[in-house]
């Protein structure tokens, strides 16, 4: 199965552990679902995680770490 999933849930993810978007990352980790992204939405992630309102929230290691897992799609 091929799933797309919003910048939104996947900055979530990153924010909150043990929600929705939370399970739905750790579920892609987990190879339960092939994840389709783009270099546009990576390079979003990046900008939104270096906000003053987010980046607080979440840690740069983190919020490097699923960039470059999305990058390592096929």
């Amino acid at each position: 199965m091929q799933v797309v999933l919003d910048t939104n849930i996947l900055i979530a993810a990153l924010i909150t552990q043990d929600t929705p978007p939370d399970h739905a990352y750790q579920a892609w980790r987990a190879g339960e679902f092939t994840l389709l992204s783009c270099e546009q939405q990576r390079e979003e992630i990046r900008r939104v995680t270096r906000r003053g309102g987010v980046k607080f929230r979440i840690r740069p290691m983190e919020a490097e770490r699923m960039v470059n897992a999305l990058r390592n799609l096929r």
